[in-house]
C-alpha cells in the first residue's frame, strides 16, 4: 500500500472529559513536534492513554486501564481530531460505567466535522477506525491492533509491550516488505487447519477396529449361511424321504390285511349282535319271571305277607341291578349272579312255608265262626294276643296248624314253581350261551390284537415310526432354519451398523491423511520461504544494526557511552545485544521491568524501526510516536543529559512522524534547548 504525503494521518486535537484523573482537558496539536508537561498527577499519562483508547476502545487486559472512568464521572469521553492528508476526521469514542463498562466499541467516524453538524449518537464500527488510521490489511491479517500501535507508542509501565508481543516478528516482516512472511503466515494458519483433530488422530485405530470387527462379522453370517445351507439340505432330503414314505406306506397297505381286517371286524359286530338278541331273551323270561312273581304274590296267605314282601324287595334289588347292568353292554356275569341270588331265595321257601304253618291262626272264630280280621291277626303275630279275650296264647296252641284247608292253593304253588324253575333252568341255558358268546367275543379280540402286532411287526408299521421320526425331523429343521434366518438377519442389522461406522472413519481418516499430505507439502515449501526468509531478514537486520548504532553516537554520557556496536539474534525473532567495551553486554530481555535502562532500549528500538520505514514505499499511513515519561518514573542522573541528546535528535531522525511527549516538571531538563524543536504546552492552561 504506496503512502504518499495526502495519506499521512497525524492528531491534531484531543478533547477529554472524565478519563482517569482527568476531568476536562482539551489540547491541541498544532506543531509536528510537542510536549505536554506538568506537575505529577495532572493528566500527562492519562493523556497518552486516552489518544489510544479514542483509536481502539478498552482492551480488556490492559492493566493500565482497569478503571479508566474519573470517579467524578459516570461516563467519560473523547473527541479525537485527526488529519489524514487534507481531509480531516472526528473520532468520537465514550465508555459508560453501569454494571460493567459499555459504549466503548461503537465509535463515531465524521469527516470534516467543522463543516456539518453531527450528532453523538451516531454509530460506527471499529473497522472504519481501522481504515482512517490504515491498520485493516494487518488486522485482517490477524495482528492485534493494540499491539500494532504499541510500536508507535513508548508507555511508561508498558515498555515491553511490542518488543515482548510474540507476532512482533512477523509485522516487522510484512511492514518492511519481506513478503514471504505473509507466505509463512498463511502456510502457518493453513497448517493450523490442517492440524488433525483428536477424532482424526485415532481415525486409523478406530477403522482397522472397525473393519476387524465387521470382516469378524461377515466370517460370522458367512458361517452361518453355511450352516443354514446344509440344514436346508438336510430339511429337503426328509421332505423328500417323508413323501416317498408316503408312497410306501400307500402300497403296503395290502388287499388281504384289509380283507382280513374287514371280517375280522363283521365277526365282531356279529357276535355283538348275537350277544345282543340274547340279552333280549334273557329280557324277556325276567320280565316273564316277574309277571309270575305277581301272580305267586296274590294267591299268598296274610300269614306269608311279611316274608313275600321280603321277597319283592330282594327282587326288586336284583332286577334294579341287573337294570344298572344292562346298560353296561358286558355285563352278563352280574345278572347272572342275581338269577343266583333268586334261585336261592326258593330253596329257603318250604323252610318258610313250615314257619307259617307254626304261626299260623285259623280264618274263623270258633265260637261266633266269624271271620279274624286282620288287625287280630297282627296283634297275634306280633304280641301272641287271643282273638276272643286279647289274652296271651298257650304255646301249645300257638304251635298249632292253620284250619284252614289250602289245597288248592298249594297246587296253584307248585304249578307256578314249576314254570319258575324251567324259567331257572333256561336261564342257565341263556348264561352258558353268553359265557361262550363272551369268550368268542374274547377270541375275535385277541385275534384283532394278534393282527395289529403282525402290523406293526411289518414294514408298514416301520415305515410309518421312520414317517413320524422325519417329520419331527423337518419340524425340528425347519425351526433351526427360522433361528439361524433371525441371527442372520440380526448379524446383517449389526454389520450394517458397523460398515457406516467403517465408511465414516474412512472419510475421517481420508481427511486426515489429505491434511497430513497437505502438511507435508506445506512443510516442505515452508522450509523453503524459511531459507529465503532468513536471507531476507538478515539484510533487514543488518539495517537495523547499522541504524542503531548511528544512533548510539548521540548517547555520550550514560549507560550506552562506551557502547561500541549491535548484533541482532541469528534466530528468527529481532532481539538484540549491545556490545561495549567493557566486555558486558546489554540486551533488553536481560533487563528488569522497571529498569530505566530499559526505557533507553525501547526509545532507541522504536526509534530505529520507525526510521527505516520511512524509507519503505509501502507502510502504515499512521505517522505518531507517543511517548510517555522518557526519563523514567523516578530522577535518572546518569541518563539525563542522553535521553535529552536523543530527544533533541528525534525530529531530524523521525521526520515524517509526529511526535507527542508527555514529561513532569521535574524531569523537563534541557527546556531551552528542547524548545527549540518542541512545542511546549503545559496542561494546566487547557484543564
Amino acid at each position: 500500500m504506496p503512502v504518499c504525503c495526502d495519506e499521512l494521518v497525524s492528531l491534531t486535537r484531543m478533547d477529554i472529559e472524565g478519563f482517569k484523573v482527568i476531568d476536562e482537558l482539551d489540547v491541541s496539536i498544532p506543531d509536528r513536534a510537542t510536549i505536554i508537561h506538568g506537575r505529577n498527577s495532572k493528566g500527562k499519562s492519562s493523556f497518552i492513554e486516552a489518544t489510544r483508547f479514542n483509536l481502539f476502545g478498552r482492551d480488556n487486559d490492559d492493566p493500565l486501564i482497569t478503571r479508566p472512568i474519573n470517579r467524578n464521572y459516570k461516563k467519560l469521553k473523547t473527541d479525537g481530531y485527526w488529519r489524514k492528508g487534507r481531509r480531516n476526521y472526528l473520532v468520537h469514542r465514550e465508555m459508560e460505567r453501569n454494571q460493567s463498562y459499555e459504549g466503548y466499541n461503537k465509535p463515531n467516524v465524521i469527516e470534516n466535522p467543522e463543516d456539518s453538524e453531527h450528532s453523538e449518537a451516531e454509530q460506527r464500527t471499529q473497522s472504519e477506525v481501522d481504515d482512517l488510521i490504515g491498520i485493516t490489511p494487518l488486522y485482517e491479517q490477524g495482528f492485534d491492533r493494540f499491539n500494532l500501535f504499541s510500536l508507535f507508542s513508548i508507555i511508561s509501565g508498558d515498555l515491553r509491550s511490542f518488543y515482548g508481543w510474540d507476532e512482533a516478528t512477523d509485522l516487522i516482516d510484512l511492514l518492511f516488505g519481506i513478503k514471504l512472511t505473509k507466505v509463512d503466515r498463511a502456510i502457518r494458519s493453513e497448517l493450523e487447519e490442517c492440524k488433525l483433530e483428536d477424532e482424526e488422530q485415532e481415525a486409523k485405530t478406530r477403522l482397522l477396529e472397525y473393519k476387524q470387527r465387521a470382516k469378524r462379522i461377515n466370517d460370522e453370517i458367512q458361517e452361518l449361511r453355511q450352516e443354514q445351507e446344509q440344514v436346508e439340505d438336510q430339511l429337503s432330503e426328509k421332505v423328500e424321504r417323508r413323501e416317498e414314505l408316503d408312497r410306501l406306506l400307500d402300497k403296503s397297505e395290502t388287499d388281504s390285511a384289509l380283507s382280513e381286517k374287514i371280517d375280522l371286524k363283521d365277526e365282531i359286530s356279529d357276535t355283538q349282535s348275537r350277544l345282543q338278541e340274547k340279552e333280549d331273551q334273557l329280557s324277556e323270561k325276567v320280565e316273564r319271571r316277574e309277571e309270575l312273581d305277581r301272580l305267586l304274590d296274590k294267591s299268598e296267605t296274610d300269614s306269608a305277607l311279611s316274608e313275600k314282601i321280603d321277597l319283592k324287595d330282594e327282587i326288586s334289588d336284583t332286577q334294579s341291578r341287573l337294570q344298572e347292568k344292562e346298560d353296561e353292554f358286558r355285563s352278563v356275569k352280574q345278572e347272572i349272579s342275581k338269577l343266583k341270588d333268586e334261585t336261592a331265595t326258593d330253596e329257603i321257601a318250604p323252610a318258610l312255608q313250615e314257619i307259617q304253618q307254626l304261626i299260623s291262626l285259623p280264618n274263623r272264630c270258633p265260637v261266633c265262626t266269624r271271620d279274624v280280621d286282620p288287625e287280630q291277626q297282627q296283634r297275634f303275630n306280633d304280641h301272641g294276643d287271643c282273638p276272643l279275650c286279647g289274652k296271651d296264647a298257650p304255646d301249645d296252641r300257638y304251635e298249632t296248624v292253620s284250619e284252614v284247608d289250602e289245597e288248592g292253593e298249594v297246587v296253584e304253588r307248585e304249578k307256578r314253581q314249576e314254570e319258575l324253575e324251567e324259567l331257572e333252568s333256561r336261564q342257565r341255558t341263556l348264561e352258558g350261551e353268553i359265557e361262550f358268546l363272551e369268550e368268542e367275543l374274547e377270541e375275535k379280540r385277541d385275534q384283532l390284537e394278534t393282527l395289529k402286532l403282525r402290523e406293526e411287526q411289518s414294514g408298514f408299521a416301520e415305515y410309518k415310526r421312520e414317517k413320524e421320526k422325519v417329520e419331527q425331523e423337518i419340524e425340528n429343521l425347519r425351526d433351526k432354519n427360522t433361528s439361524l434366518e433371525l441371527s442372520i438377519d440380526a448379524k446383517k442389522g449389526t454389520l450394517h451398523g458397523v460398515a457406516r461406522q467403517v465408511w465414516e472413519w474412512s472419510q475421517i481418516d481420508e481427511e486426515g491423511q489429505r491434511k497430513e499430505q497437505r502438511m507435508d507439502a506445506l512443510e516442505s515449501y515452508q522450509s523453503i520461504i524459511s531459507e529465503e526468509r532468513k536471507k531476507a531478514r538478515r539484510r533487514l537486520k543488518n539495517r537495523l544494526e547499522e541504524r542503531m548504532e548511528s544512533l548510539l553516537d548521540v548517547f555520550t554520557r550514560g549507560t550506552f557511552a562506551n557502547a561500541t556496536g549491535v548484533r541482532f539474534d541469528r534466530g528468527d525473532s529481532y532481539s538484540y545485544t549491545i556490545h561495549r567495551t567493557d566486555n558486558t553486554q546489554r540486551s533488553p530481555g536481560l533487563l528488569g521491568q522497571t529498569d530505566a535502562e530499559l526505557l533507553l532500549h525501547m526509545l532507541l528500538f522504536h526509534t530505529t524501526v520507525l526510521a527505516e520505514l520511512e524509507e519503505e514505499r509501502e507502510t502504515v499511513p499512521l505517522k505518531l510516536l507517543l511517548i510517555d515519561s522518557p526519563y523514567g518514573n523516578g530522577p535518572d542522573d546518569e541518563n539525563a543529559a542522553d535521553v535529552t541528546d536523543f530527544l533533541l535528535e528525534l525530529p531530524e531522525i523521525l521526520e515524517s512522524y509526529q511526535l507527542i511527549v508527555a514529561m513532569a516538571d521535574s524531569n523537563l531538563t534541557g527546556r531551552d534547548k528542547l524548545e527549540e524543536f518542541y512545542a511546549l504546552e503545559p496542561v494546566e492552561q487547557h484543564i
